[in-house]
């Protein structure tokens, strides 16, 4: 006869080998390992949690890199275009604040390079007066003139480029800081031929004063 304390041993022992068994053996058994042993999908909501998780649902780790990579280079394109936003307000709002100020240093310098033009026209004008009213004598003196009268053509061109770049500042173009630059460049070329015109002018009184000392002592020994 059986222990009947043994018996009960032997069957709480075997209960769960049987259900184990069973479970190998099902045909759902296979659907329900898959279920329980599948990854989890990393874009699933919480709605989707309690379906089962199918082969085709399931992410491979390349797939997963990839997916990654993709929001990653978005993240980064979209960092990108904010950032060239802000740079694009920050320089408005820069020029906004300078424009005016700008604006009238860039007539003050216009300006003054016409203004110096004008005066050495007529430095020009009253040399060669001088000349023809001393009736005076200089070996290179045409030469001379058309130098003064070369260089003062240049610097002309150069002041009329000038005004032409001296325009409204218009702080909503990108190339706002271009047009800027570009009057920068043109202002030292036309500096650089006035004082060109100027030397022109320098050795033209030279020339003449240098005339007047030889007349003076011809004057003087008579």
């Amino acid at each position: 006869m059986v222990n009947s304390g043994k018996l009960r041993i032997v069957i709480g022992l075997s209960l769960p080998l049987v259900m184990f068994g069973w479970l190998a053996l099902s045909p759902n058994a296979s659907s329900l390992s898959g279920s329980i042993l599948c990854p989890i999908r990393f874009d699933a909501v919480d709605d989707d949690a309690s379906r089962p998780c199918l082969e085709t649902e399931t992410l491979k780790p390349g797939d997963v890199a990839k997916q990654f990579r993709a929001e990653a280079q978005q993240r980064v394109e979209e960092l990108k275009a904010n950032a060239q936003q802000q740079s694009q307000e920050f320089r408005q709002k820069a020029c906004e604040a300078r424009k005016v100020s700008l604006e009238r240093r860039m007539d003050r310098m216009q300006a003054q390079t016409q203004k110096h033009k004008e005066v050495f026209d007529k430095i020009f004008t009253r040399v060669q007066q001088f000349y023809t009213d001393k009736q005076l004598s200089v070996s290179n003196y045409n030469e001379l003139v058309a130098n003064v009268t070369g260089a003062q053509t240049i610097a002309q061109a150069n002041i009329e480029g000038l005004t032409e770049l001296n325009g409204e500042i218009d702080c909503t173009k990108e190339s706002v800081a271009n047009g800027v630059q570009a009057f920068k460049d043109s202002l030292k070329e036309t500096r650089d031929s006035l004082k060109d015109y100027r030397k022109t002018i320098v050795e033209l009184i030279k020339a003449v004063h240098q005339s007047v000392t030889e007349s003076n002592d011809v004057s003087g020994q008579q």
